[in-house]
């Protein structure tokens, strides 16, 4: 799997210096992430999309791939420094004058789909988490039925928070409270929203709490009084964005998971499965890396040619239940057999 990132991060890094060329007619086509080259989010979604094209015939022997990486979520993470990636995205792409422009993440296609909206390029976007409508309200690209209206479509990152939660129901099998943690930004306060809008008219909206943080400390605090608390059951750690007072720096997803594994000895819910693969529990979890693929495969149209307007907007399809066996057997879980039997993949 290590070996596997290495060649893939390898071929992203030489793609951006010379980006893939061949002597046949060519298409263009240019992905703006909002995360790093190594984020655990964008790069399943990343390997997704690849795959989707190469699967309908886009490969180096006709086509070009741009990538610019905005990494909004440790070292450019105010609003201004988000915007400013935002424009610096967006002149590249006037440049390159690519034939589809696919985004990942809430802050590549929010400063991305004001600029290009009703222009030549046809934008697609991936691993959002603001609702589509809520954009909606301020672009109008598509109709109350997802039908776009205008040069953009893609794929809606549907959390499927009541399935987790309906999960370790039967799992723990004992009330109490799960919490979510989120870091305080731009990024962490969609995703609070939206696990709040999917908890809304579910039987549990009552017994989930919702954690900000803004700084390292105050994270390991939060981890703390979940560990402690014997009415908590589980938590859902999501602080992709952290300032370490010691050092100034800002501290991404990754940078805490090992700590968040030693110091919580509560099942970790996921809601993306490759969280799972880095060491968490487990859960009902989004495949990032399907979702990507579902965006290369609505990319793929419309390099055939479909109009944007004939692409409805879709939830992310494939939602998983992986778990760690590492960890679950560190946490001491029994997973009951019914669910094993309908175990996706156990890492």
């Amino acid at each position: 799997m290590k070996t596997g990132c290495q060649i893939l991060l390898a071929i992203i890094v030489f793609a951006c210096l010379f980006p893939i060329s061949s002597l046949s007619e060519e298409v263009k086509i240019f992905m703006v992430q909002s995360y790093s080259e190594r984020d655990l989010c964008g790069m399943p979604q990343l390997e997704g999309a690849l795959k989707a094209l190469k699967d309908s015939g886009f490969t180096e022997d006709n086509s070009k791939i741009y990538y610019f990486f905005m990494d909004t979520k440790k070292h450019y993470t105010t609003e201004k420094q988000i915007a400013e990636r935002g424009n610096i995205a967006c002149r590249k792409i006037t440049s390159v004058k690519p034939d589809v422009v696919i985004t990942f993440d809430d802050n590549a296609f929010r400063t991305l789909a004001p600029e290009l909206i009703h222009t030549r390029y046809k934008l697609i976007f991936t691993g959002i988490n603001r609702p589509p409508e809520e954009y909606n309200k301020k672009l109008h690209f598509m109709d109350r039925n997802r039908k776009p209206t205008a040069n953009i479509t893609g794929v809606y990152e549907k959390l499927h928070i009541e399935d987790n939660l309906k999960l370790f129901e039967k799992i723990i099998r004992k009330p109490g409270r799960v919490v979510f943690i989120y870091s305080d930004d731009s990024v962490g306060r969609i995703l609070a929203n939206q696990v709040r809008f999917e908890l809304k008219n579910t039987e549990y909206k009552d017994n989930c709490e919702i954690v900000m943080v803004r700084t390292l400390t105050e994270y390991k605090n939060a981890l703390r009084k979940v560990d402690e608390d014997k009415d908590v059951i589980a938590y859902s750690p999501h602080a992709h964005s952290l300032i370490d007072e010691k050092t100034g720096k800002r501290l991404s997803f990754n940078d805490t998971i090992t700590y968040t594994l030693n110091n919580c000895k509560k099942p970790d819910i996921v809601t993306n499965a490759d969280f799972c693969k880095a060491g968490f529990f487990g859960g009902a979890a989004v495949d990032f890396y399907h979702m990507g693929y579902q965006a290369g495969n609505m990319a793929a149209k419309v390099l055939r040619g479909v109009d944007t307007k004939n692409i409805k907007v879709e939830d992310a399809k494939k939602c998983k239940i992986v778990f760690n066996a590492k960890r679950v057997q560190q946490l001491r879980v029994k997973i009951p057999l019914d669910i094993l039997n309908v175990v996706d993949e156990i890492y």
